[in-house]
């Protein structure tokens, strides 16, 4: 027991899982006796002071546990000490009367927080997705659906910031956007922020991403092994020596393997794999470390022996972690923070007729070292953290083609700091914040990102939310305002004669608690970016081109202004949200005016819904949204030349409009997903189906031209059709 010699009573420690001895982050903490509560934090420490010393009651509760209570006798005066273990549980909504949302709703200002178990029960392709569930929350839109990438509130996905236990990662996406690099297996949960958010978070100017990483069962050693149409999947827990646990994860594809089984002279040469793991090692009773490691990669080999010819692609990210972490106090703890996070895309195009080198050879990684140290201090409804960081940044970019080569090399790096506070004044919440980064590269630049968030109860039950900020990014991202593939970003530092990218962030809306496991939230947003960057636009390009390959780097800012809205139900059988999302955003170039983005959805709306009967679980998600912007072809002509040895030659060029004046027809499509839990041979098995886009609607993807025919007719490609699943998963 440690004493705080204090003017009251105060109660300190951290919730953990019953079963695993995990951290339980958001429960709530409810004194019966005197009516106080609190919410534990990310890692499941919690703090409730100024109580008055004798025997208490306190109820831990958190969705998906059942309750627990504790009798605890007070000291005169100083702080308690208890760690209550809660264990889980099917909740219903008559079960139970409070949990830590209500706490969280009181005390907090919140992002959107997704459990793990909920993305299970969400239909998906092939695949459960984190990144898939997320695109169903208002404010987040998905331009196609071969796409996994967050385009939020009319930003593209370069602008997001995603964390893996505090450790940025680029382009978590496989097969060009279509899954996630994230195995829901290993996720203990995630924070998504979508704009206004704290100070503690830099480096990008739309939204953050948070993933946090299991520690691992403290008791037992366990798992699961998931057999789907796409991918083999093995999740391993357990503990370690000296009270030390581990979880770890390991995903592949065996489409390369098995198609070859079932299909004469086919090979499919393309696979991907992800490995994520963490372990954690006690030190002491107030110090433990923490270790992670992610490994992701996609590999394309396409060999041609007859033809004298081959592909080769490969592109991925390795991260590896270490955490310190130091109990001062019940409600003071310091964090330490280092890591390494190495993405790399190499490609290569090769014919040994013309040399015994490739012909075609480019190779893209961005490697980051950083450090963060944060102090963080919490008492119920107010708090304050501090911070310092440095990170530094390692860019190669290198392209070849023939004899012809260009290349960029560059270590530019950034330190700052940042303090971030939480005070309750009479009936508001205010969170100010404020972010100092100097950045040394091309050139040097000093950036101040002050931020604010306030949260007024206007009632016991409902809330004014507002929330703003200045958001700086210092790195380039080629062709981040149109790509739909976000496989093929290429990262660059702030290159010479431009300067970081800016944002400003307007939020504001109001929150209203429904009771229980009910709860609907508005807001409308303003969002400006005055700097930003984007390939340079040519209304006449060679036929077979792409739009962005023309030009170079121009000055392309923007805005975008918009409202969403959502009723979300957290407890029960029936569990989901109802969403809708209004976003207007435009962008400038002065070669073309303003502009819509390709990804900008008007009107987006989302019905996600699980339902659990028995051992049966059903889930559904119906999508309805505006149709994409896009650039029409207007015409095309030829254009003559001469060649070396005088022959008169041409080429097609193509007329486009005006760029992206014109939309895709409305996108609609429903999706179902069942899944039964049962035994065979004393076995624990669970087989689930999914149905994506079950009334086969065909929604457009792009429009090209038949070029042979003349004239020439436009065609339809179509996004995924009507499409059946099914997975096997067995628990150990």
């Amino acid at each position: 027991m440690i004493l705080l010699f204090l003017l009251s009573s105060a109660i300190a420690g951290r919730i953990t899982d019953a079963e695993t001895g995990e951290p339980v982050p958001f429960a709530g903490v409810k004194d019966i006796t005197t009516g106080q509560g609190t919410v534990s934090d990310g890692d499941g420490f919690f703090f409730l002071g100024k109580l008055p010393p004798g025997r208490h009651t306190f109820v831990f509760t958190q969705v998906g546990y059942r309750p627990e209570t504790l009798s605890v006798a007070l000291p005169e005066e100083g702080v308690r000490e208890i760690y209550p273990s809660i264990r889980p549980q099917a909740i219903t909504a008559k079960e139970i009367t409070t949990t830590g949302k209500r706490q969280e709703f009181e005390q907090e200002l919140a992002p959107v927080r997704i459990e793990t178990g909920a993305i299970r029960t969400m239909p998906t392709f092939l695949e459960p997705d984190v990144m898939r569930i997320l695109q169903a929350i208002p404010g987040v839109a998905a331009p196609n659906d071969f796409t996994t990438a967050l385009y939020v509130r009319g930003s593209s996905p370069s602008e997001n910031l995603i964390l893996v236990d505090g450790a940025p990662v680029l382009n978590p996406f496989h097969m060009g956007g279509l899954f996630s690099t994230f195995s829901t297996e290993v996720l203990s949960g995630l924070e998504f922020w979508m704009g206004g958010f704290p100070a503690k978070y830099g480096g990008r100017m739309s939204s953050v991403l948070d993933v946090h990483t299991k520690e691992g069962d403290t008791s037992a050693v366990h798992g699961s092994a998931d057999v789907s149409m796409l991918a083999s999947s093995l999740f391993l827990e357990g503990p370690l020596a000296l009270g030390s646990s581990f979880a770890l994860s390991a995903r592949r594809t065996y489409f390369d393997k098995v198609l070859p089984l079932f299909i004469k002279d086919f090979e499919f040469p393309y696979y991907f794999y992800d490995i994520h793991g963490r372990a954690r090692v006690p030190i002491n009773f107030r110090t433990w470390m923490g270790y992670t490691y992610f490994r992701s990669g996609d590999v394309l080999d396409f060999d041609m022996p007859e033809e004298y010819y081959g592909i080769g692609m490969h592109w991925g990210n390795v991260v590896n972690l270490a955490d310190f972490t130091y109990l001062h106090s019940p409600e003071t703890f310091s964090k330490l923070i280092i890591y390494e996070s190495f993405f790399r895309m190499h490609m290569e195009e090769g014919s040994p007729q013309v040399s015994e080198a490739p012909f075609d050879w480019f190779r893209n990684s961005l490697t980051s070292k950083g450090a963060q140290y944060s102090l963080n201090w919490t008492k119920r409804d107010e708090g304050a953290s501090l911070g310092l960081e440095f990170q530094e940044n390692d860019y190669y970019y290198y392209y070849k083609s023939g004899n012809y080569g260009f290349g960029i090399r560059k270590i530019p790096w950034r330190a700052g700091g940042f303090v971030s506070l939480k005070k309750k004044l009479g009936r508001t919440l205010i969170n100010p914040g404020l972010r100092l980064d100097y950045y040394k590269g091309f050139s040097d630049f000093l950036r101040a990102d002050p931020r604010l968030s306030l949260k007024y109860f206007l009632t016991d039950n409902l809330a004014w939310l507002a929330s703003g900020g200045v958001f700086h990014q210092y790195e380039i991202v080629i062709n981040q305002q149109e790509d739909i593939m976000p496989f093929a970003y290429f990262w660059l530092p702030v290159l010479p004669g431009h300067v970081p990218q800016r944002s400003y962030h307007l939020i504001t809306g109001l929150e209203q608690w429904l009771g229980e496991g009910f709860t609907l939230k508005g807001e409308i947003y303003y969002k400006r970016t005055p700097i930003a960057y984007d390939a340079k636009y040519s209304y006449y390009l060679q036929e077979g081109t792409e739009i962005n390959e023309s030009g170079d780097f121009v000055l392309s800012p923007g805005y975008s202004a918009g409202a969403d809205i959502l009723l979300k139900k957290d407890i029960g059988s029936l569990v989901g949200w109802i969403g809708y999302s209004y976003c207007y955003a435009q962008r400038w170039q002065d070669s073309v005016g303003w502009y819509f983005p390709s990804y900008e959805k008007r009107h987006n709306a989302n019905i996600f819904l699980s339902y659990k009967l028995g051992r049966w679980s059903f889930g559904t998600r119906y999508n309805i949204s505006s149709g994409t912007p896009y650039t029409a072809r207007l015409a095309r002509f030829r254009r003559v030349y001469w060649s070396e040895d005088g022959e008169t030659e041409y080429m097609w060029l193509s007329v486009w409009g005006k760029k992206n004046s014109r939309r895709y027809p409305i996108y609609h499509r429903m999706d179902l997903f069942v899944e039964t839990s049962f035994h065979l041979w004393r076995v624990p098995l669970t087989i689930t189906g999914t149905a994506i886009n079950i009334y086969n609607h065909e929604n457009v993807f792009f429009y090209y031209m038949d070029y042979s025919q003349e004239p020439p007719v436009r065609k339809v490609m179509n996004q995924l059709p009507r499409f059946f699943s099914v997975g096997i998963r067995s628990e150990f």
